[in-house]
C-alpha cells in the first residue's frame, strides 16, 4: 500500500485482484456500493483470466476494513483468493467507477 499525507489526511492506494467465482455475478456492481458507502475511489473491471481488479484510494482503515469483506462478496459469489499490491496515487479520482 502506498501512503501519501496532505493537510493531516493520509490517502492509501491499492490494487486488488479478486479471484474465484466472481465474474457474472455482481460483484463489480457489490465493489461499487460497498465503496460508495465507503468514501472510498478508484475503479473496477472484469480480467480476462476470470478475476475480477480494483484499484482502491481513500482512508486506510475504510481500505483495510474493504479487503476484509472482498472475501464475503455477494451472495452468489465463491472468493478463492484476494490478492492485493502498492498501488500508486491517482490525483483525478473522486469518485468509484465499474469499467
Amino acid at each position: 500500500m502506498t501512503i501519501y499525507c496532505c493537510f493531516n489526511f493520509c490517502m492509501f492506494s491499492v490494487h486488488v485482484s479478486i479471484y474465484g467465482l466472481v465474474q457474472g455475478v455482481g460483484y463489480r456492481r457489490w465493489l461499487k456500493m460497498n465503496c460508495d458507502k465507503n468514501n472510498l475511489f478508484g475503479w473496477t473491471r472484469n480480467s480476462s483470466d476470470g478475476s475480477v481488479e480494483c484499484f482502491l484510494q481513500g482512508d486506510r482503515e475504510k481500505i483495510n476494513t474493504f479487503l476484509i469483506l472482498c472475501w464475503e462478496g455477494p451472495e452468489n459469489s465463491e472468493v478463492e483468493d484476494v490478492l492485493e499490491k502498492e498501488g500508486k496515487k491517482e490525483e483525478t479520482l473522486n469518485s468509484f467507477e465499474i469499467l
